[in-house]
């Protein structure tokens, strides 16, 4: 069955459920008179629902069937629609006469009656073409199965560069002295080259020399214990035979366990399948116990097969069972350790090069890395060799030598430049390279030829039917997923591709959507962070490079092109997932929209969106420019309105946003808004609230009505800006450089008192743009401190929102920050009663709430992530030494302010994972003190954090610090690693620390797991500055010498600002 429709129809089946199951609880009393057929409905849709789940293993790809699902699925959004509209009306029906009210209530009666007779005529269709019979016919004949490991033939298994090294170390994984059974998990995505890198190894005359018996087995899909068994039986059965001398061959399809053809013929007419299927067991069971074995699963899905086939296999001393699969999850759970388990790496670039020169001139006969005899090369037509070498023009002495040469004369510099554009767009993927390369391998070879190639890469790996291999293989990832994945994996079309996407940002749409629900205990979020790392598990998803893993945790991450053009956006466009307007040209398969996604800035997208139907619209995404293309009167069943980043959307434009009534999730973060309208009140069902990064101030009254927000991200962080001069101008759309240079003259004395070194770019635009912002009231308002000691300049900077009394009554908040509570105490005793919070931001208080903002943290227990950023230089001190019963569960902690020294309860916080210091001018006693921290993964020491010149980190201390980051500490002129200090420590970056010079970095030999270190560095023109320069690059020569003789030849990355 088409998977697509088949996992859309059940998340769509579902929403409907939902809808009418608040009818039939009496929530919707204007169709208090449908109820009967709206229970007929429920139950209907449920056994829709049943059949679609009944189905989703059946190998049926008929157009009655895939017809049928898509009507399916269309009624039951329908239903939603009809439910979710007459709801808006109920909230307006206060203000409706009794008899226009009787009006409505029959309107929707007759829509009701008209869906249940829709959902009667779908149910007989199901009869009338016998959807059920085939299903039983199905299910009580032949298995029909399928194998998903859909990969490269043999021809292009020659291809394949870059085994050598991959296949020494799983040669060596394997062979590894373990007295016990291993399951060993090599894991990668669909076409990435895992089954060909294991053949290599199953081939390999090491393995067969240590080994008893080997068997490999390619999983069919879906999956039957009985074949399972019944193959390898037939496998130990040819062992047998081989070693008692006996010839000839063993029929495909035939089982021979005795050996004896009469025998078996009886044997298969007395015994039931049950009964054969458990007397191959004991012989599988019988035979491989205590044998030393080999065997390898291929494209194994999920646990649940994994289940059946573990029982099935002695656990003899010594034995390996290698497992292929696309999914990280899995693997970690049929693996013991994290040490069994093989990742494959993407190709590096020389490596992917060279395999798409091999596929395009047919080359593999003479480029083989393992140095094998010269093969003759695949029969080819005159035309298509006319580009490339002939087996004539090898010189054998010299094979490779020769080629490269040649190949060096044939490919110009622009060819190679679209080559690489080619091999980016193809995610490095083996299976995509060699497809696309055998496929240009028959046009002309040149640079033209190529760049059409890639400029539509997408279409044509869409409709070209010589590049299919490469959409199979996408489509067997999607295949082998749970329909909710599929769901929430096409949703993702949503986005756009070329931008990186925060996890927040997906799981909380995937929420307001609904395919993402509690589950018993576990809420929400917590599902939706499973299904996220579940994708990205089976690299579907990936991280992005702004984002560092630490313990597999990934904030943000981003859709390689392939991936999100013929997997994501194909299947989601052809389901009626997603409608594309873009550049005035608009996709979409039905007439009714129900996402929308719009990018480009063609006026002529207004006139294009008049002539759609919006009204059955549940989501709207905006990338670029908003114009004028609201119609809030026509999409009130919107439930996503995501205007994150958008350059024009204005207060203004959010006038009217109370008329979506069903809205939950509001995204306004970057937007140039900066009041929100008093109709936000309206919006009781929003879940959602995103307006970080604008310039809203304060929250409207009626904010405390939205009882069901769980999620409130405000504020602004002026330190975060890595180029001041472009976000003020064009995020807060303040003034002009000249402007803000003029308004600085007055200070102009202060700094000349305040500053004895002189300031970098960033710091005199920063503090430029302070005082620009202190006089001009346009601007959002927050605190510069001056001071006359080293530290200079004392810029807090984050600001927050101001929330109205009886915030106390959102009991559903999850996340709340950034929030200025001021000097109130009022305001922050209230806090104190949400109870629910997981993540809380403060500023705006000093000294005197800074003690109820202690009692605050001591209620908060299940507080996971806090941030406290002081107006005063007490405030936060204060605050700390008030604590009494820290949140044992925190896991991220950051301070943005003054404390001089911390507080001893933090030693108690065994949980935390995450420390960010700023403005916190501790000293090195303090540092000593963080390290005790046992599971301690990121530590970031920021602007003024510190206050001395040597930072030294001792014996024993950070034990699982993954990630240091050391940025701004102007002062710092040495960092020293001793001995055993940061046993795991992996990426280290040095950002901005212009004092610190050759000598600075010592120890970095110690750090044996060390994998990137970055160093970022700002140019200096001015001469009395030039010092700063010459340390840094003295700094960037003793490093590279340095990490030459590193253990593991860490990466040095030098940046200039």
């Amino acid at each position: 069955m088409e998977v697509a429709s088949l996992s859309m129809a059940t998340s769509a089946i579902s929403f409907g459920i939902k809808a009418v199951s608040k009818v039939i609880a009496n929530e919707i009393n204007l169709l208090e008179g449908a109820k009967d057929d709206l229970y007929f409905i429920h139950e209907e849709l449920k056994m829709m629902q049943a059949f679609l789940r009944a189905t989703s293993t059946k190998d049926m790809k008929g157009e009655t069937e895939i017809t049928w699902i898509s009507q399916v699925r269309e009624l039951a959004f329908d239903v939603e629609d009809c439910i979710n509209e007459a709801s808006v009306c109920q909230m307006d029906k206060s203000c409706l006469s009794s008899m226009c009210s009787v009006k409505i209530q029959d309107h929707f009666a007759r829509k009701i009656k008209g869906l249940k007779n829709r959902i009667e005529e779908v149910s007989k269709r199901n009869k009338r073409y016998d959807l059920t019979k085939s299903l039983d016919a199905d299910k009580n004949g032949p298995i029909h199965c399928h194998v998903t490991s859909i990969g490269l033939t043999a021809n292009d298994e020659d291809l394949l560069v870059g085994l050598a090294k991959p296949m020494e170390e799983l040669v060596e994984l394997v062979l590894q002295e373990h007295a016990e059974q291993k399951v060993i998990s090599v894991i990668g995505m669909g076409g990435a080259g895992k089954t060909t890198l294991v053949r290599n190894v199953y081939s390999s005359q090491k393995l067969s020399n240590q080994f008893e018996f080997v068997y490999w087995y390619n999983v069919l899909h879906p999956f039957k214990i009985e074949d399972f068994i019944e193959r390898l039986a037939k496998k130990i059965s040819v062992d047998e035979n081989q070693k008692g001398g006996m010839k000839g061959q063993i029929s495909e399809g035939k089982l021979n366990i005795e050996g004896n053809k009469t025998k078996i013929e009886n044997l298969l007419r007395k015994k039931s399948l049950k009964e054969m299927t458990e007397e191959m067991e004991m012989k599988v069971m019988e035979y491989l116990n205590n044998k030393k074995y080999v065997i390898v699963i291929d494209d194994l899905l999920s646990k649940s097969e994994w289940n059946l086939i573990e029982p099935k296999l002695p656990k003899s001393t010594g034995s390996r069972i290698i497992v292929t699969t696309r999914s990280t999850s899995l693997a970690e759970d049929i693996s013991h350790s994290s040490d069994d388990i093989f990742e494959i790496q993407t190709l590096e670039e020389n490596h992917a090069k060279d395999l798409f020169f091999k596929a395009v001139y047919k080359t593999n006969h003479c480029m083989k890395e393992s140095g094998n005899k010269i093969e003759d090369p695949p029969h080819e037509s005159k035309s298509n060799m006319k580009c490339g070498p002939s087996s004539s023009e090898i010189n054998e002495e010299n094979p490779e030598a020769q080629n490269q040469c040649m190949m060096a004369d044939l490919i110009t510099t622009d060819m190679e430049t679209q080559a690489s554009l080619i091999i980016d767009k193809c995610n490095r993927l083996p299976i995509a390279i060699v497809t696309i390369g055998g496929y240009l391998a028959t046009k002309p070879k040149t640079s033209v030829e190529w760049k059409a190639m890639h400029d539509n890469l997408s279409s044509e790996l869409a409709n070209n039917t010589k590049l299919d291999k490469v959409k199979t293989v996408l489509s067997s990832s999607y295949d082998g997923m749970p329909y909710h994945l599929k769901s929430c994996l096409l949703y993702l079309s949503v986005f756009h591709n070329h931008h990186e996407i925060r996890r927040t940002r997906i799981i909380r749409r995937w929420m307001a959507e609904g395919y993402v629900m509690e589950d018993r205990n576990k809420m929400a979020y917590d599902v939706g962070k499973g299904y996220f790392y579940d994708l990205m598990g089976r690299s579907l998803i990936r991280p992005s490079q702004m984002t560092i893993m630490v313990n597999g945790d990934v904030n943000r991450c981003d859709i390689h092109d392939v991936i999100y053009e013929i997997l994501i956006l194909e299947k989601s466009m052809d389901e009626n997932v997603l409608s594309l307007l873009e550049d005035d040209k608009l996709r979409t398969k039905g007439d009714k929209v129900r996402h929308l996604m719009i990018r480009g800035n063609s006026p002529k997208e207004e006139s294009v969106l008049d002539k759609l139907e919006l009204s059955h619209m549940r989501s709207l995404s905006i990338f670029r420019k908003v114009g004028s293309k609201f119609r809030y009167s026509r999409m009130k069943l919107l439930r996503v309105l995501d205007l994150e980043g958008t350059t024009d959307f204005e207060n203004q434009d959010l006038k009217k946003i109370g008329k979506l009534r069903h809205l939950k999730y509001l995204g306004l973060r970057g937007t140039k808004v900066t009041k929100l309208p008093k109709s936000l009140q309206k919006l009781l069902d929003l879940e959602t609230l995103d307006i970080r990064n604008t310039a809203v101030e304060e929250l409207p009254e009626g904010f405390i009505m939205l009882r069901k927000l769980s999620y409130l991200r405000s504020g602004f962080d002026l330190y975060n800006i890595q180029d001041p001069r472009k976000e003020y101008y064009n995020v807060l759309d303040i003034i002009g450089f000249v402007s803000i240079i003029t308004l600085m003259i007055p200070f102009m004395p202060v700094l000349a008192l305040n500053f004895c070194t002189p300031l970098s770019i960033d710091d005199l635009l920063i503090v430029t743009a302070g005082c620009a912002l202190t006089i001009c009231p346009l601007l959002i308002p927050f605190c510069i401190y001056f001071s006359r000691d080293k530290n200079k300049v004392l810029m807090f900077g984050s600001y927050g929102v101001k929330v109205p009394r009886g915030i106390k009554n959102l009991s559903a908040l999850h996340t709340l920050g950034m929030v200025d509570v001021g000097e109130s105490k009022s305001l922050v005793k209230e806090i104190k009663h949400l109870t629910n919070l997981r993540k809380l931001a403060v500023t705006g208080f000093s000294n005197e709430n800074g003690k109820e903002i202690a009692e605050v943290i001591d209620t908060l227990n299940h507080l996971r992530s806090l941030v406290l950023s002081a107006a005063d230089y007490t405030g936060l001190s204060r605050c700390l030494a008030g604590v009494h019963s820290p949140p044992k569960y925190l896991q991220s902690l950051k301070l943005y302010s003054p404390i001089g020294q911390l507080p001893d309860w933090i030693r108690l916080l065994e949980n935390l994972v995450k420390v960010e210091l700023r403005y916190t001018e501790l000293e090195s006693e303090q540092i000593k003190m963080l390290g005790e921290l046992r599971n301690l993964t990121i530590l970031r020491m920021l602007m003024n954090s510190f206050k001395g010149k040597q930072l030294n980190f001792g014996p024993g201390a950070f034990r699982k610090l993954k990630v240091l980051i050391i940025e701004k500490l102007e002062t710092l002129t040495s960092v020293s690693f001793e001995e055993r200090s940061m046993l795991r420590l992996e990426n280290l970056e040095i950002n901005r620390c212009r004092s610190l010079g050759e000598g600075g970095l010592t120890g970095l030999l110690f750090l044996e797991r060390m994998k990137e270190i970055l160093v970022k560095y700002e140019y200096y023109e001015e001469p009395e500055s030039m010092q700063f320069n010459e340390n840094i690059q003295a700094l960037e020569i003793e490093l590279r010498d340095t990490l030459s003789g590193h253990p593991i030849k860490s990466t040095l990355k030098v940046m200039r600002y």
